[in-house]
């Protein structure tokens, strides 16, 4: 528990910046999610009391960018970076919510399409290259899987050639499933790990000092916990369990995350899974 003191937050909404636990009349409380699932991680801000210029500022400005950090002093973890989908001004009692409404990768994710051809002896990396383009988000690790790709067995996939037509996310999963890998878009940028492969090497060990429930594991190998908000932690990334029920090596698949800088709710819910049992 020693890194575990002073929690902080750290929020940019556009212009606005906010960090600290709290400030006079001002509370940000937060629900985000994220899987190693294509589709888009969410993330809902609400800011308690903006000034006025704030709040009109906020309604002007088309799909602000959102990055949100949190856990404590020393030990932060970005918890989601992404463009407001929404900003909703409301009134309640004695204080006026500012809801914000995010998606990684921004609303370019739900519209991306493609329409390409790529000729005979086309290799998979470049047709997925040209895919990645259309999202609108950042390489991530997309280079080195480009390079996997073009020299793997997976090169040859489009040896005949083909034709693209449609939503570019579902040909980025097809072309994924074919050579045995998975994406997700993760803080705006992607990330491609290889199928059940964690993104790192190094894992976070959760011990009982940790631990804010029992973890349960499911027949699957599928392990469900609760633990403090803490640098790192992450879809794809691994983590160590050291509890009195369930022990080993798991890789995140979804993170819950939940704070309140007036409450104290300042955790994450997550869903973890090991190598066949």
């Amino acid at each position: 528990m020693g890194l575990l003191q002073n929690r902080v937050i750290d929020l940019q909404v556009d212009t606005i910046k906010i960090k600290g636990v709290s400030a006079p009349g001002l509370r940000v409380a937060f629900k985000a999610t994220k899987t190693l699932k294509p589709e888009p991680n969410t993330c809902e801000i609400t800011i308690y009391n903006l000034s006025p210029d704030h709040r009109a500022g906020l309604t002007k400005v088309k799909h602000p960018v959102v990055q949100l950090s949190a856990g404590y002093e020393n030990n932060l973890t970005q918890v989601f970076y992404g463009q407001a989908v929404h900003v909703l001004h409301e009134r309640k009692g004695a204080d006026i919510l500012t809801t914000v409404t995010t998606s990684d990768g921004g609303a370019k994710m739900q519209t991306a399409r493609v329409k390409q051809s790529f000729g005979a002896g086309a290799k998979a990396g470049e047709v997925l290259r040209a895919l990645v383009k259309t999202l609108g988000v950042k390489a991530g690790n997309l280079e080195a899987a480009v390079r996997k790709l073009n020299t793997g067995k997976a090169a040859s996939i489009y040896l005949e050639g083909v034709t693209l037509t449609g939503h570019a996310p579902y040909e980025i999963t097809a072309l994924c499933r074919s050579a045995g890998l998975e994406w997700s878009v993760q803080d705006g940028a992607l990330q491609i790990l290889d199928v059940g492969r964690s993104a790192a090497k190094f894992a976070t060990v959760l011990g009982p000092d940790l631990l804010l429930s029992t973890p349960s594991v499911s027949d699957k190998n599928v392990v469900e916990g609760r633990t403090f908000l803490q640098k790192d932690f992450l879809p794809g990334r691994q983590i160590q369990i050291k509890s009195e029920f369930v022990t080993g090596a798991f890789r995140l698949e979804k993170c819950n995350y939940q704070g309140d800088t007036h409450a104290d709710d300042w955790a994450v819910d997550f869903e973890a899974k090991g190598p066949p049992p």
